[in-house]
């Protein structure tokens, strides 16, 4: 963990929001690349993913140099006003959260590893395996001088994986949002939230639930969409 960059003459630049803005870009970049067409929605798609990040922060929404993304609370909230605007302009919706999905995983991988691990947000629960968070860090300011197990680092492996199986597959957002849910897995191992509340005698997150949400919903209206556009061929067909 190193949150600072030293530069020279005494000054430092913090890692998270450069990685942050990395992250971003990159996926845009590789977005557009492939489809320049969608560039209005995307830049819609990415306001709204950044303020849905930050929404719990009140006052401190807008200092997005900060650490406090939060990637379930973007990805859910935002997910409903980007499609009511796709709608809106009449673009191929799930043309374009299969390319948004493609791609945000490398995103995702870059930020877990450069921004959450270098900048010590997001840690880990203390382990005897593990790193000492930088003084510098904000996990030192949590849990002081322990060693913590680096969640970071494994959820950014998830995410590289997760890039390569979501590249191969057809249905890339239902199998993004797969990918998704299964990453909510390391909640488990993670020692800055506790969101979880006991069901049935096992142990669920809030988060666990939302992505169990949107993928069951994605889900459920492409097989609707798929059934619908099958009817409409057979009537044109006759």
């Amino acid at each position: 963990m190193f949150p600072l960059i030293h530069i020279g003459y005494g000054v430092y630049i913090p890692v998270y929001p450069i990685a942050t803005g990395i992250s971003i870009a990159l996926v845009a970049y590789l977005v557009l690349k492939e489809d320049d067409r969608f560039a209005g929605e995307l830049l819609f798609f990415i306001t709204s993913f950044i303020l849905s990040s930050r929404i719990f922060l009140g006052k401190d929404i807008f200092k997005l140099w900060e650490s406090g993304y939060s990637l379930m609370m973007g990805v859910t909230i935002s997910f409903f006003p980007t499609l009511i605007f796709l709608l809106i302009r009449r673009k191929d919706f799930l043309y374009f959260f299969d390319l948004c999905s493609r791609y945000a995983p490398i995103g995702l991988a870059v930020h877990r590893i450069f921004g959450c691990f270098l900048a010590g947000c997001c840690w880990g629960i203390p382990s005897s395996f593990g790193f000492f968070p930088h003084p510098w860090s904000l996990a030192f300011k949590h849990v002081g001088y322990t060693k913590l197990f680096p969640v970071q680092l494994f959820e950014g492996l998830w995410w590289i994986i997760s890039f390569f199986i979501v590249r191969n597959s057809k249905d890339k957002t239902s199998v993004f949002l797969l990918c998704l849910f299964i990453s909510r897995i390391f909640e488990y191992v993670r020692g800055d939230i506790d969101l979880f509340f006991s069901f049935g005698g096992i142990k669920i997150s809030f988060y666990q639930i939302s992505s169990a949400f949107l993928l069951i919903l994605t889900v459920t209206v492409k097989y609707i969409l798929k059934k619908i556009n099958r009817k409409n061929e057979i009537k044109n067909k006759n």
